[in-house]
């Protein structure tokens, strides 16, 4: 059996989560509450990667995380003193309003890539910051908030413990069955080439969206689980430097794997707390490990690590032939046009279709019909205006005059996305 047929069958995946779902069953017979605190956040920061990394699949780097993750722990803390809220009633809204902010964000973030989003999301964390320290009334500015109620039935670190271990196994499993879903590979097929994601009707905007609030609603629920755990909040707890923490476990860990986040997580946040640096101490330690995961293993921990690995067997004859998770843009495609809910074409029928740049006419009143596993082909030189008629029927450039069709729906004015939807 290959490694690949191992990774994959079911009952070897539940053999795994029970043997972990044991393991740390039993940790309170053995460690002290200081290292079950060590152990909450791990796995607080574990997923934290996980909910940021769906969106850093895309090729979006957030540093708004760390905001949504302030707003959860400010909400359960406002909801709990001040409002008469219950603290599971405060922690359900913890989960829900960041999901809500990180819709209404997602408008405006996803209309910029690259270094504008970049620095668009670093700005929400600002915001959010800066928010804290001046709403004195509702957040107690500087002070913060004190005496917030545990979650009931939470009396000890060990309850705490076993409930934030339980979320960790039950997000950690949700996470592993969709590994292999249509909508994870919709979020690398955009990563990977958002002109070719729509190219065959993938959306990026939705799926993106969709990213953003799974990411932020984990990150919410998450700031209002510890701030029911530590009884206080404060601005000083919540700067830019967790949005940071949590870009840092995916970009030391890598993205391509779900490990990835899991392991950087657990580096970045153990190592300081074995030995026990300072704040600023810490600081030093990410911008170093960044930089060596950036010289050394530019790819993440574990990313680079497996993809070294496969090389290395593919170049031994008796290796198991282990496919990359990861998969060339061509293979990516295939596996998605192959996917439940793939649209499997219909007749095209373009009427009079016309476009010129300026001056220069590019295609002038082309008309012609193609039926379903009909071949037809495009002739002509450099210039001619063969890319500018695909463009034009896919709908990444806009036809100036003409109609375009599909099973009789007309296609003019849609998205290159739902033109192939």
């Amino acid at each position: 059996m290959t490694t690949k047929s191992i990774a994959e069958q079911p009952l070897m995946k539940l053999a795994l989560l029970l043997g972990l779902a044991c393991s740390l069953a039993v940790l309170p017979s053995f460690l002290g509450d200081y290292y079950l605190h060590m152990a909450m956040l791990s796995f607080s920061a574990m997923l934290l990667g996980l909910g940021h990394r769906l969106l850093y699949l895309t090729g979006q780097a957030s540093y708004g995380h760390g905001a949504f993750y302030a707003l959860g722990a400010y909400v359960t803390a406002i909801g709990t003193t001040s409002a008469g809220m219950s603290a599971w009633s405060s922690l359900l809204l913890a989960a829900i309003l960041p999901g809500i902010v990180a819709f209404a964000l997602s408008a405006v973030a996803f209309r910029t890539r690259g270094a504008y989003f970049v620095l668009l999301s670093f700005g929400i964390a600002v915001v959010v910051h800066s928010l804290l320290t001046s709403l004195k009334g509702f957040t107690g500015g500087n002070s913060g908030i004190m005496n917030i109620p545990p979650l009931t039935g939470l009396s000890s670190v060990s309850h705490h413990y076993y409930f934030l271990g339980g979320v960790f196994i039950a997000v950690l499993s949700s996470f592993i069955i969709l590994e292999r879903s249509r909508w994870i590979l919709e979020l690398r097929s955009i990563g990977q080439s958002a002109n070719l994601a729509a190219s065959v009707g993938i959306p990026a905007q939705s799926n993106m969206t969709l990213a953003l609030i799974v990411g932020a609603s984990i990150a919410g629920a998450l700031g209002g689980i510890f701030a029911s755990y530590t009884t206080f909040v404060s601005p000083a707890a919540h700067t830019f430097w967790t949005s940071i923490f949590i870009l840092t476990f995916t970009v030391v860990g890598g993205a391509a794997y779900m490990m990835g986040p899991i392991v950087g997580a657990a580096y970045i946040t153990l190592v300081p707390l074995l030995f026990n640096w300072s704040q600023s101490l810490v600081g030093m330690f990410v911008a170093a490990s960044i930089a060596a995961v950036m010289l050394v293993v530019p790819e993440g921990i574990v990313t680079t690590t497996i993809t070294r690995s496969k090389r290395s067997k593919e170049q031994t004859p008796v290796a198991d032939e282990v496919a990359d998770v990861r998969g060339s843009d061509a293979d990516l495609i295939e596996r998605l046009k192959h996917a439940p809910g793939a649209r499997r074409g219909g007749k095209l029928d373009v009427v009079g279709l016309s476009h010129s740049f300026g001056g220069l006419q590019t295609t002038k009143d082309v008309t012609f019909s193609a039926a379903p596993g009909e071949c037809l082909g495009i002739i002509g030189p450099n210039g001619a205006g063969k890319t500018t008629q695909f463009n034009l029927i896919s709908g990444f450039v806009p036809a100036k005059t003409g109609d375009l069709f599909l099973d009789g729906q007309r296609l003019n004015g849609l998205a290159p996305e739902r033109v192939q939807q």
